[in-house]
């Protein structure tokens, strides 16, 4: 001080170095990135990543972080986990509370890249019968919507997300429509419409094109036509086959549905000729091309390893994703070949092989159940432009539990923790699991007896026995630490070995997975699932029925080539059916559609389509779209 008093003092100044977020950018529905202006080591605990759907609204959607990577400690790549995802249109926040600089929070909208979408479709419609179909974008938000002429007597108008094409046709005839929409982030479609307008005299016919791709061996695959007058009611039959490809026609060139299959051996397009031929009067028909166009595809082949390297022996056979699975998504959405397919798994060869379209793909590759995922790894826009082999992905944290069974080799298992599952195996096989220690206990198991025969009906399902009773599970506690460990899970009983005890319940059709939708074409054989003997063989039984909620009450018909199939309602009594063939339906009622006994047989034909019932002359106020 300079008063004379000789006071002083010291101060330490602490210059910061302030470090902001520079950057952001969502790359898919599980990735994002960001970017410091200046490097910091950061712990995916010090990072929060939000998402909300509207721009005006509040980030309440916490999402969970897999893992973070960095190889510079300024730019870093975030993996949501399998509970976590971004849809398109969402916007997205990345936070940073401990950075030191002002700009601690950036946000982004993800928008996907945009697609120029095509399709096809047929609407069939009756002279003199009034109807009306809905047709829609898929995409996202509203879309701008025009459409060419439509058939006599008809009208095309937009409402909220669809083009409704409604009215009472005046004439026969084929007319080819496009649809166009542009959706609001910029996505586009041009859809060719097929109408067919058929009457009393006269059958019109039409079909859409079908697209597929074909690998090392032959293609079987299948496509469908419609027709419409002259009673509805039809023979069909190819009457133009050049190429030798249908599959499915009769000696006499006969058809048993509206319905093509075909074997195809190289790339190429096939187009096959099909008549439908009406049963009312025999002189009247209709011709429709079908056209198969096939592409030559791309194989691409490797093996999933565990965090070891060490291939994994999984099997998907039964289209269950449970276990694993590794999926290519084209990043080009648009293309009618190959948008997305999942990958088939060996488990003799421990090796994996999917059929593309040559293009960009991201790659999902994951081992777990949903309730219980433990490894996922994401290859996102992988060029796949040729055949590969040796293409293989390794998962990371996990490492393969081998269980030995002390009986039962063959047994098909299925293993929990803490009541979830977790994997499977067949008699002694493996399952995958992190670092950690656990207790793992199998499904339960019946003692080996003579099954009684299954008892019960169609509806309720059916119940097998075994006498004598018993039941037992496999357990076992062990430790993962960094590698393979082998496991034997020791017996034990479960319920007393003496006495009956039930050992399976069998389905029935109440207990269907199964759902049909108006107008889309369903077969009953479709309606499947499979039972497993203690042996680990496997039986095929049928739930024969696909559930049916309308949502408003209407009569409704269902139009098939097997005449047995029927509505039944909750209780499994047949709903009363008028004298022309419709059924008086409540809406959000639970109604099964079925034949009314299980299907004992492959032989025959059991597709169904429910479709809406409407008056040929409505009312003002009757008009369905109206009423919706």
């Amino acid at each position: 001080a300079i008063d004379g008093s000789g006071k002083k003092a010291t101060c330490k100044v602490k210059v910061a170095n302030p470090i902001n977020l520079a950057a952001m950018n969502v790359l898919n529905e599980r990735s994002v990135t960001f970017a410091l202006d200046k490097a910091l080591a950061l712990t995916p605990d010090q990072v929060s990543v939000k998402n909300k759907e509207y721009v005006s609204g509040t980030y309440n959607n916490v999402l969970k972080i897999n893992n973070m990577t960095t190889a510079d400690n300024v730019n870093y790549t975030i993996v949501l986990d399998n509970d976590s995802d971004i849809s398109v249109g969402d916007f997205v926040q990345v936070s940073i509370p401990a950075l030191t600089g002002t700009v601690k929070s950036l946000e982004m909208q993800y928008k996907d890249e945009v697609c120029a979408f095509t399709g096809e479709q047929v609407s069939a419609w009756t002279v003199g019968k009034y109807a009306s179909e809905h047709f829609y974008f898929g995409q996202r938000g509203y879309n701008a919507y025009t459409i060419t002429a439509v058939p006599a007597g008809l009208t095309a108008e937009v409402k909220d997300k669809h083009v409704v094409v409604k009215g009472v046709p005046t004439a026969p005839g084929a007319l080819d429509a496009t649809l166009t929409a542009v959706d609001e982030l910029g996505n586009t479609l041009t859809k060719t419409i097929h109408f067919i307008v058929g009457d009393d005299n006269t059958v019109v016919a039409a079909s859409t094109q079908c697209y597929n791709l074909i690998g090392a061996t032959e293609l079987y695959t299948s496509n469908s036509f419609v027709a419409t007058g002259c009673g509805n009611n039809y023979k069909y039959s190819v009457v133009n086959d050049p190429s030798g490809i249908v599959a499915n026609k009769n000696t006499d060139n006969s058809l048993s549905s509206a319905s093509v299959s075909v074997k195809i051996l190289v790339a190429g397009t096939y187009t096959v000729t099909v008549r439908a031929t009406s049963i009312k009067d025999p002189t009247k028909y209709a011709d429709a091309n079908i056209v198969f166009n096939v592409k030559q595809g791309i194989s691409i082949g490797g093996a999933l390893k565990d965090a070891q390297g060490n291939p994994m022996a999984l099997d998907n056979s039964d289209d269950d994703d449970d276990d694993g699975y590794i999926s290519f998504d084209n990043k080009d959405r648009a293309s009618r070949y190959c948008n997305y397919t999942k990958a088939t798994f060996n488990p003799e060869t421990s090796t994996y092989s999917a059929l593309v379209e040559p293009g960009v793909y991201d790659i999902v590759a994951s081992y777990g159940s949903t309730d219980y995922n433990l490894s996922t790894k994401y290859l996102y826009s992988q060029s796949l432009m040729a055949t590969a082999t040796g293409y293989d992905i390794q998962l990371e944290n996990i490492y393969k539990v081998a269980f030995s069974l002390p009986d039962k080799n063959g047994l098909y298992t299925q293993w929990y923790i803490n009541h979830v599952y977790v994997g499977h195996t067949n008699g002694s096989g493996a399952i995958y699991l992190k670092n950690g220690t656990y207790t793992v206990e199998s499904d339960v198991k019946t003692e080996s007896g003579k099954k009684s025969d299954p008892s019960g009906d169609w509806f309720n399902g059916y119940t097998t026995t075994t006498t004598p009773g018993g039941t037992y599970k496999y357990a076992a506690t062990f430790t993962v630490n960094g590698s393979a460990v082998a496991v034997a899970p020791a017996k034990a009983v479960v319920a007393s070995t003496s006495g009956t005890s039930t050992s399976a319940h069998i389905f029935g059709a109440k207990d269907t997975k199964n759902t049909a939708e108006l107008d889309e074409s369903y077969d009953l054989k479709d309606a499947y699932f499979y039972i497993y003997d203690e042996d680990g063989n496997s039986t095929r039984y049928y739930y024969s029925a696909y559930k049916f909620t309308p949502s408003e009450t209407a009569t409704y018909e269902i139009t098939s080539d097997y005449t047995s199939v029927a509505f039944y309602d909750a209780s499994g009594t047949k709903v009363p059916v008028s004298s022309d063939g419709s059924y008086s339906l409540e809406a959000y009622k639970t109604y099964y559609v079925a034949i009314g006994r299980t299907l004992n047989s492959l032989d025959n034909n059991y597709r169904f389509k429910v479709t809406k019932k409407v008056a040929t002359t409505p009312d003002q106020n009757t008009d369905p779209t109206e009423q919706k």
